[in-house]
């Protein structure tokens, strides 16, 4: 299986230590359940690349598909295409999950937090890679931006999908109350544009959710 590095910083912020070492016995489940996800996880992405037709300030086209959101709109300014990704740690991590809250609750929201960094981190390697790739066109990466985020409807997460064929190309799929299987999965937008300086915004300081207790800045 493919090696995610797991951020510990990342993993105690999403436990609510902040900037805090852990104490000795909680550093140690986290690096247990840190070793479980590494047994389990199958790493898997896929993406495509679209023209983007903004209509107005609220809406926007990717081929003959609308969308309705202002915040990303105004996050795509400047963007002639965009990627539509996806990324997914398997079912593996699902199970071991379920089967952490059973047996150990304490466990299980170590695990929550370790997949959750895991499925960040993984992201950003699959942008990395994208980010290389359209460097030799000269082309620049906005701050990838998802269903859910801003006025951007979690809804569009079925359609964004479909577009992606990602159920036949990584077994990602979305149920009818927008969550997708596997749940530690990712689907985004990623604007490309040609000016340099737009793509380094940190995706906390694009993101809307200034009260987040997770936010980095």
């Amino acid at each position: 299986m493919e090696k995610i590095a797991i951020r510990r910083q990342e993993v105690y912020r999403y436990l609510g230590l902040g900037d805090q070492e852990p104490e000795e016995v909680l550093a140690q489940k986290i690096e247990s359940a840190c070793a479980q996800l590494d047994a389990v996880v199958a790493p898997k992405e896929t993406h495509l690349r679209l023209p983007l037709h903004i209509q107005d300030e609220t809406a926007f086209f990717l081929q003959n598909h609308r969308f309705q959101s202002r915040d990303m709109v105004r996050h795509l300014q400047n963007c002639q295409e965009v990627i539509l990704f996806a990324a997914t740690l398997g079912t593996g991590v699902d199970q071991l999950i379920r089967r952490s809250e059973v047996l150990d609750m304490s466990m299980a929201v170590i695990l929550q937090a370790c997949a959750a960094e895991a499925i960040e981190s993984w992201c950003d390697r699959c942008e990395a890679e994208i980010s290389k790739e359209m460097g030799h066109e000269n082309l620049y990466l906005r701050p990838r931006f998802s269903p859910g985020y801003g006025d951007f409807s979690i809804h569009y997460q079925q359609e964004l999908l479909q577009m992606l064929q990602a159920s036949k190309r990584i077994g990602l799929t979305v149920t009818e109350n927008c969550l997708m299987v596997p749940i530690k999965s990712v689907s985004a937008l990623i604007g490309l544009t040609t000016q340099k300086e737009s793509c380094h915004v940190h995706k906390c300081q694009s993101c809307p959710q200034i009260h987040c207790p997770f936010r980095k800045v």
